[in-house]
């Protein structure tokens, strides 16, 4: 896959509404540069990287979608030019002079540079491409300034651009008496110093790539391996390349014109890598071993790379091997000047960036004492290099254990303090056997038993951890049946959040998986050359109904429990009959309403709406051209922002109206997506929202109405804030 600079001027033939849209060029910068490189190359003239050259040039053919993106050519241009490439474009160059053979927009582009001269003693001298003659005047201009300059011509030998222009020129040169040498290496002396602006281009391609990698593929493949999901390492690789296009997906403010990737990312797994630069991601699938990971970040034409291995549950052997790896980095990075070994301690200062990992404390002091003397570093130098690693370890070990500290508490100090689980000292206590929780209670899949006890529910997992679960934090307790689903599940909502491992939640699942378990119902039967499919169907739905009525049964007992002990439980089953497909988060999903829920529990993230807590629903983007629509969920407290669900299809909404209707939820509908964060900010502030007046006694919709006539408008009342996303 090719890899280009996204601003290229290609219009030959400028118009009205393109000249509005032409960037200019900076004509300061252009001639500081140009002064630089005839600088550099008068200077060393003589040495073997110019070979004694009189004049050189650099000639870019026809844009290519395969071409690569790197040749010297582009970014001399880039150099010169900005953020700009010019295709079919010569550039010559002769001891006092620029020429540049060029057309249409192009040349408007660079006259403008060529009035502002006078900032240089090169002088820039421009030449329009004559497609009648096919350049022969230009050339034979070009070729006798060449030729004056002295007997010596420089080229760039490794590169073939295509082209009318590239063809003719290279013809015209060969039949001169210039001798050809390559000044490849000449160039490559000019653009390796960089000025200031072009080291700010190569930190925001630095940072630009440590995001990408931290918030997309790390994320994404914390993911796969948390949901064991497979996906193939052209997928991956895909995904993180889509973030160039659209970086809000990453919390980044960037323009995606100025921004691309620098070839497409790299993701390797399975123990067969390619360490080569050009290695292409494969359609094999990623497997949780070795995973490598290589990308890199362009912005404004200046690259950047990282790579990253990652161990997934490694051996002793590979952990070995990483640790010799890297003392090995550090003894060839470290000073040897006077055999010691030295260590410096930054630590966070008024005045500086704090980034993300300074403490909360930390940034407390600095923001309460600005101008109040801080220490801003500590050094240490010692000849025993491998005590100092040592206490480098520990500080890095000490600082890992407060954050995560700092991190917990912040965590749990919003929780509720729950009460101690009271146990049942009754071997009849209700029980389900052999099941599996969501979210994980470590980083593997967790299995175990769930008993129902005096105030409260105890899961404890074949590893004897425990999770306990009060019926008075249970907002929502949910039973689904595997009926037409690949689980039978119990679900609670909660009222309160609890700490599952080291994260907050409020949402805890315990299932049964039917497919896997309907191969142990009939050991006498299990095999895998059992030819009776017939058979196999009647094993499966007789376990359909087993697990049904175990976990239907358990239910009921937990229930007549809790009501016992004056906090009742009531379980709720979805309608599936009722059910509808849409979009709450980023895949589509049956969405099933209940006596009390519209919830989705079969895969994670599980999607949970209260009834009771909905004030109205609007339907967007609801049209005859229009295959489906938006719904969105307005809730009594108008400080929790509405939930929108995507993409749901246009046959469903009369009979999600009339379920609406049955449970009394008043509902809109409306044309267009609407800008609900500006819409509820709007709400809070009016007192007279439910009023058909306003202060001054002029009629106004009440309530929600509004929303009816934005929809006859065509688009909401700005004069409301209402605003069209």
């Amino acid at each position: 896959m090719a890899v280009r600079v996204k601003q290229e001027v290609k219009s030959e033939v400028p118009t009205d509404a393109s000249a509005l849209s032409t960037p200019h060029l900076d004509a300061s910068m252009f001639y500081r540069r140009l002064d630089r490189l005839y600088s550099v190359w008068k200077e060393h003239k003589h040495e073997a990287t110019w070979n004694q050259v009189d004049s050189f040039s650099v000639l870019s053919g026809r844009a290519q979608q395969e071409e690569s993106g790197y040749r010297k050519s582009a970014v001399l241009q880039i150099f010169l030019l900005g953020f700009l490439e010019f295709p079919e474009t010569l550039l010559v160059f002769t001891p006092a002079t620029l020429f540049v053979l060029t057309s249409g927009k192009k040349y408007t582009m660079l006259e403008a540079v060529a009035h502002e001269n006078a900032m240089s003693s090169i002088q820039l001298r421009l030449l329009k491409r004559n497609k009648v003659d096919h350049n022969k005047a230009n050339f034979k201009l070009l070729l006798e300034a060449m030729e004056a300059s002295g007997p010596k011509t420089g080229v760039l030998r490794k590169e073939n651009p295509v082209g009318e222009l590239v063809t003719t020129f290279q013809s015209a040169l060969n039949h001169s008496t210039l001798e050809q040498v390559d000044v490849t290496r000449g160039l490559e002396t000019v653009l390796m110093i960089k000025e200031p602006q072009e080291l700010e281009n190569i930190r925001w391609a630095g940072a630009l790539s440590s995001k990408v990698f931290k918030l997309k593929f790390m994320e994404d493949m914390e993911q796969i391996i948390d949901d064991e999901q497979i996906r193939s390492h052209e997928d991956i690789s895909m995904a993180i390349e889509e973030v160039f296009d659209t970086p809000s997906k990453i919390k980044v403010t960037i323009d995606p014109v100025d921004i691309e990737p620098c070839y497409p990312p790299i993701v390797q797994s399975g123990g067969t890598y390619d360490l080569r630069p050009s290695a292409q991601s494969n359609q094999d699938p990623l497997t949780y071993d070795v995973i490598i990971c290589s990308l890199g970040a362009r912005y404004k034409g200046y690259c950047s790379n990282v790579g990253r291995t990652f161990f997934i549950d490694p051996t002793s052997s590979m952990e070995k091997a990483y640790e010799l790896l890297r003392e090995a980095h550090e003894n060839v990075s470290k000073s040897e000047e006077d055999k010691a070994t030295y260590l410096r301690v930054n630590f966070f200062v008024p005045g500086t960036s704090l980034g993300r990992d300074v403490l909360p404390a930390m940034a407390n002091a600095i923001l309460k004492y600005p101008n109040k003397m801080f220490i801003k570093e500590l050094g240490f130098r010692s000849s025993d290099a491998h005590n100092l690693n040592n206490q480098f370890r520990l500080i890095k070990e000490l600082q890992k254990r407060v954050k995560q500290r700092e991190q917990r508490e912040q965590e749990e100090s919003d929780l509720v303090v729950q009460e101690d689980l009271i146990i049942t000292r009754d071997r009849r206590v209700p029980r389900l056997i052999d099941l599996s929780a969501r979210p994980h209670l470590t980083g593997r899949k967790t299995h175990g038993t769930l008993e129902a006890h005096s105030n409260g529910v105890r899961f404890t997992t074949n590893k004897n951890q425990k999770l306990d679960i009060l019926y008075a934090n249970v907002k929502h307790a949910i039973f689904q049946p595997c009926d037409k689903e690949l689980v039978v599940l119990i679900h609670f909502h909660l009222k309160n959040h609890i700490m599952i491992g080291k994260k907050k939640q409020k949402d805890v699942q315990f299932y049964t998986e039917v497919i896997e378990g309907s191969q142990t119902l009939d050991n006498r039967r299990r095999s895998i050359y059992d030819p009776d499919e017939l058979d196999e169907e009647n094993r499966e739905r007789a376990l359909r109904e087993k697990l049904n009525t175990t976990f239907k049964e358990f239910c009921h007992k937990m229930e007549t429990v809790s009501e016992r002990h004056g906090k009742p439980v009531v379980f709720d089953i979805p309608y599936r009959e009722l059910g509808f497909m849409g979009t709450p988060f980023k895949e589509m999903v049956l969405l099933q309403p209940s006596v009390h829920c519209l919830v989705s529990l079969t895969d994670m993230p599980f999607f949970i709406i209260s009834l009771d807590e909905v004030e109205h629903v609007h339907f967007e983007r609801v049209m005859f051209s229009s295959k489906n629509f938006d719904v969105v969920f307005v809730f009594k407290n108008f400080d929790v922002m509405p939930i929108r669900i995507s993409a749901v299809s246009m046959s469903e909404l009369e009979r999600i109206k009339e379920w609406l209707d049955d449970i009394d939820i008043c509902f809109t509908t409306g044309t267009a997506n609407l800008n609900w964060k500006s819409i509820m900010s709007t709400i809070k502030s009016d007192n007279r929202f439910y009023l058909d007046t306003d202060e001054d006694g002029v009629p106004k919709p009440a309530g929600w109405e509004f929303l009816k006539l934005a929809r006859n408008n065509k688009s909401p009342p700005l004069e409301s804030g209402f605003a069209a996303e």
